[in-house]
Protein backbone atom coordinates (compact mmCIF):
# COMPACT_ATOMS: atom_id res chain seq x y z
CA UNK A 1 0.00 0.00 0.00
CA UNK A 2 1.20 3.81 -0.46
CA UNK A 3 1.34 3.83 3.52
CA UNK A 4 3.51 1.28 3.68
CA UNK A 5 5.63 2.61 0.65
CA UNK A 6 6.17 5.90 2.03
CA UNK A 7 7.19 4.35 5.91
CA UNK A 8 10.06 2.67 4.07
CA UNK A 9 10.82 5.53 2.05
CA UNK A 10 11.44 7.22 5.29
CA UNK A 11 13.53 4.86 7.02
CA UNK A 12 15.60 4.23 3.99
CA UNK A 13 15.70 7.98 4.09
CA UNK A 14 16.74 7.84 7.84
CA UNK A 15 19.35 4.95 7.20
CA UNK A 16 20.91 7.39 4.57
CA UNK A 17 21.02 10.39 7.15
CA UNK A 18 22.52 8.08 9.44
CA UNK A 19 25.46 6.68 7.16
CA UNK A 20 25.54 10.67 6.27
CA UNK A 21 25.91 11.84 9.95
CA UNK A 22 28.56 9.27 10.77
CA UNK A 23 30.51 9.51 7.32
CA UNK A 24 30.84 12.93 8.32
CA UNK A 25 31.69 12.33 12.05
CA UNK A 26 34.81 10.25 10.62
CA UNK A 27 35.53 12.74 8.41
CA UNK A 28 35.62 15.03 10.82
CA UNK A 29 37.98 12.86 13.02
CA UNK A 30 40.26 11.96 10.60
CA UNK A 31 40.91 16.10 9.31
CA UNK A 32 41.60 16.52 13.41
CA UNK A 33 44.21 13.81 13.25
CA UNK A 34 45.42 15.14 10.04
CA UNK A 35 45.58 18.71 11.94
CA UNK A 36 47.45 17.40 14.91
CA UNK A 37 49.75 15.52 12.74
CA UNK A 38 50.51 18.56 10.89
CA UNK A 39 51.22 20.40 13.85
CA UNK A 40 53.34 17.72 15.49
CA UNK A 41 55.58 17.95 12.03
CA UNK A 42 55.42 21.84 12.04
CA UNK A 43 56.82 21.82 15.65
CA UNK A 44 59.18 19.07 14.94
CA UNK A 45 60.17 21.41 11.92
CA UNK A 46 61.03 24.42 14.10
CA UNK A 47 63.30 22.31 16.56
CA UNK A 48 65.07 20.82 13.99
CA UNK A 49 65.80 24.08 12.00
CA UNK A 50 66.94 25.61 15.37
CA UNK A 51 68.72 22.64 16.35
CA UNK A 52 71.00 23.41 12.74
CA UNK A 53 70.83 27.14 13.49
CA UNK A 54 72.67 26.27 16.90
CA UNK A 55 75.23 23.62 14.88
CA UNK A 56 75.67 26.55 12.48
CA UNK A 57 76.79 28.55 15.15
CA UNK A 58 78.73 26.44 17.00
CA UNK A 59 80.76 25.18 13.73
CA UNK A 60 81.30 29.17 12.81
CA UNK A 61 82.62 29.84 16.59
CA UNK A 62 84.67 26.16 15.72
CA UNK A 63 86.34 27.60 12.61
CA UNK A 64 87.18 30.67 13.95
CA UNK A 65 88.80 29.33 17.10
CA UNK A 66 90.57 26.97 14.95
CA UNK A 67 91.59 30.18 12.25
CA UNK A 68 93.09 32.08 15.59
CA UNK A 69 94.87 28.87 16.86
CA UNK A 70 96.37 28.21 13.45
CA UNK A 71 97.78 32.00 13.41
CA UNK A 72 99.01 31.67 16.74
CA UNK A 73 101.14 28.18 16.11
CA UNK A 74 101.68 30.04 13.07
CA UNK A 75 103.98 32.74 14.86
CA UNK A 76 105.02 30.42 17.05
CA UNK A 77 106.83 28.38 14.31
CA UNK A 78 107.89 31.47 12.72
CA UNK A 79 109.51 32.73 16.23
CA UNK A 80 110.99 29.30 16.64
CA UNK A 81 112.58 28.91 13.48
CA UNK A 82 114.19 32.23 14.31
CA UNK A 83 115.43 31.38 17.66
CA UNK A 84 116.53 28.31 16.01
CA UNK A 85 118.58 30.13 13.20
CA UNK A 86 119.66 32.48 16.17
CA UNK A 87 121.11 29.45 17.91
CA UNK A 88 122.66 27.82 14.79
CA UNK A 89 124.81 30.80 14.39
CA UNK A 90 125.85 31.65 17.45
CA UNK A 91 126.87 28.24 17.70
CA UNK A 92 129.04 28.61 14.36
CA UNK A 93 130.58 31.84 15.67
CA UNK A 94 128.87 33.90 12.81
CA UNK A 95 129.47 37.87 13.44
CA UNK A 96 126.20 38.90 12.61
CA UNK A 97 124.72 36.39 15.14
CA UNK A 98 127.17 37.28 17.43
CA UNK A 99 126.44 41.09 17.20
CA UNK A 100 122.49 40.06 18.03
CA UNK A 101 123.06 38.33 20.84
CA UNK A 102 123.49 39.98 24.33
CA UNK A 103 126.53 40.20 26.18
Amino acid sequence: SEHQRMQEEVQRLRTELQLAVETKATALARAESAEQRLALGEDRGTRARQGLLELLQHADALKRGLAAAGETLSAEAESCSQASAANAASLTGSPAAAASQPM
